[in-house]
């Protein structure tokens, strides 16, 4: 009996610990474009890619190129049923930097 009690902890503490793990997954900290840092991570500039992180309104972001493909993948899904504004924007020229560890766009 004292068995099944102590499997059923450990079953328990590992579905706990697989849906908070998910919940970090899924919440992961976003820069102001709705891209995780984490896909934004880099060493070199070289690294770094343009990518439009939203469905519409936005001059674009700096993602890592690892995660471009990902991402635009789930942008497009997520906007593939977008109905909101559309704009016309004039965006500034702007430049793909690494800088702290981050890939930014730069004015």
């Amino acid at each position: 009996m004292k068995n099944i009690y102590i499997s059923g902890c450990i079953v328990l503490v590992l579905v706990g610990l697989g849906f908070f793990m998910n919940l970090i997954g899924k919440y992961q900290a976003l820069d102001s474009d709705g891209v995780p840092f984490k896909f934004k991570e880099c060493e070199t500039t070289k690294q770094c890619a343009f990518t439009h992180a939203k469905c519409s309104c936005s001059c674009g972001a700096a993602i890592n190129k690892v995660f471009a493909d990902k991402f635009n993948q789930e942008r497009e899904n997520y906007c593939s049923n977008y109905d909101g504004p559309i704009c016309d924007m004039t965006c500034p020229q702007t430049e793909l930097i690494c800088v702290q560890g981050l890939c930014q766009n730069v004015e």
